[in-house]
C-alpha cells in the first residue's frame, strides 16, 4: 500500500501535470498587433480605456487578459504631439499631392502620425498615395500624352485614380530611355531609387531573365 508520501510525489509529478487544463484565454501574435495599434491610435489614457474596452470585446477577452498583455510587452502612451490648425491645413493640402512618407518628412511627423491624423480628418491615405499624371508629369519631365500612354500600356498602374509608387519605382529603373535625366527632378528621382531597391530590383530582373 503506497504511503501518503509517495502519493503526494505521484501527484506532483510531471505524467500528473501533463493533464493539467490548457489556459482558458489563448492569445496569437495577431492579437499582439491588434494590441499594440491601440496603444499606438490613443492620445490619452481615456481613449486607451475605451479602446480597450472595445478590443476586449471583440476578442472576447477580460480588460484585464490585455492589459496583462500589454504589460508583457512593455507597451505604453506615446507622447502625442498635437496637430495645430496651421499643420491640419497643410496636410489636408499635401494629402492629394505627395506620398504619406513624403508628408512625414516635410512636416516632422511618423508615418503613422499622418496616416492617423488623415484617418480623423476622412481623408483617405490610398488617395494620398502615388502621383497624378500631373505630377509625374512634371517630376519625369515629360508631357501628358506620354505618362498617359505608359498608364494605357500598364507600364504604369492606377489605383484610386492615382499611379502608384512602386510602379513609377519600377518604371524609372527599367525604362531609362523614356526620359531624360536632364529634365527629371532630381531630388525626387534620387529619393525614389534608394540604391537597396534599385540593386534588388536588378537582381530580380536578371533572375527573371535567367530563367529556372
Amino acid at each position: 500500500m503506497p504511503s501518503i508520501k509517495q502519493t503526494s510525489a505521484d501527484a506532483a509529478s510531471p505524467a500528473s501535470n501533463s493533464f493539467r487544463k490548457p489556459p482558458k484565454y489563448l492569445w496569437t501574435s495577431d492579437m499582439d498587433d491588434q494590441l499594440r495599434q491601440v496603444y499606438r491610435r490613443a492620445r490619452n489614457r481615456r481613449e486607451l480605456s475605451v479602446e480597450l474596452v472595445r478590443l476586449a470585446s471583440t476578442l472576447k477577452r477580460p480588460k484585464y487578459i490585455l492589459a496583462n498583455r500589454a504589460q508583457t510587452l512593455a507597451l505604453s502612451l506615446l507622447p502625442w504631439k498635437p496637430w495645430s490648425q496651421e499643420e491640419l491645413l497643410k496636410l489636408r493640402e499635401l494629402a492629394g499631392e505627395k506620398s504619406i512618407r513624403a508628408i512625414a518628412k516635410s512636416m516632422k511627423r511618423s508615418v503613422h502620425s499622418v496616416k492617423h491624423q488623415l484617418f480623423r480628418m476622412n481623408v483617405s491615405a490610398e488617395v494620398a498615395e502615388g502621383y497624378s499624371i500631373r505630377q509625374l508629369q512634371s517630376l519625369l519631365g515629360v508631357n501628358h500624352s506620354r505618362i498617359q500612354m505608359w498608364v494605357t500600356i500598364k507600364a504604369l498602374k492606377m489605383k484610386q485614380n492615382r499611379i502608384t509608387e512602386a510602379s513609377v519605382r519600377k518604371f524609372v529603373v527599367a525604362h531609362m530611355e523614356e526620359y531624360s535625366f536632364k529634365r527629371v527632378d532630381e531630388a525626387w528621382l534620387k529619393g525614389l531609387l534608394c540604391p537597396t531597391l534599385v540593386n534588388g530590383y536588378m537582381q530580380n530582373d536578371e533572375k527573371t531573365q535567367e530563367g529556372p
